[in-house]
């Protein structure tokens, strides 16, 4: 199956990588790769390696899920005003410290705009940073300080 989708697990030993709708943990020296969840379209590794954040399709929507790792379940980020389903989202990462995650989205159909949040975490009310964000930031920007920082938060 083709890699969609890949990130590092903080340790250096590791790759997480979405294919064939599921992530998977694969060592960097081989071996066989281990799957974590169904329908993953994207994800990140908090700076411990303790717990994932990821994007998961569930038919016409996106939700996302925070999971502790070796052995933890999926659970549905819910924290409000966070939407609990969104149409598209696009990328998760975890900032520098792991208190927050910054997560790309879209409530509309049809390929509507992006909007750009801040989720405190593990706890915490999230914040709407960008209603419109640029298409050009969605994809593979880690964590964007840069926009957090022209917002002055």
């Amino acid at each position: 199956a083709n890699c969609d989708y890949f990130f590092w697990h903080p340790d250096s030993t590791r790759i997480y990588y979405t294919a064939a709708g599921s992530l998977w943990l694969a060592g960097i020296a081989g071996g066989e790769p281990r799957q974590i969840v169904d329908k993953a379209v994207s994800g990140a590794a908090s700076p411990d390696g303790k717990t994932l954040v990821i994007l998961q399709e569930n038919g016409p929507t996106t939700t996302v899920l925070t999971l502790s790792l070796p052995d933890g379940k999926p659970v549905l980020y819910k924290q409000a005003p966070f939407p609990e389903k969104l149409r598209v989202g696009a990328e998760a990462h975890f900032s520098p410290d792991g208190s927050k995650i910054a997560v790309t989205l879209s409530l509309q159909s049809g390929g509507g705009g992006f909007e750009f949040w801040i989720l405190a975490y593990p706890s915490g009310t999230p914040t709407r940073v960008l209603a419109t964000l640029s298409a050009s930031l969605v994809r593979g920007s880690g964590w964007p300080a840069q926009i957090v920082d022209s917002q002055g938060r």
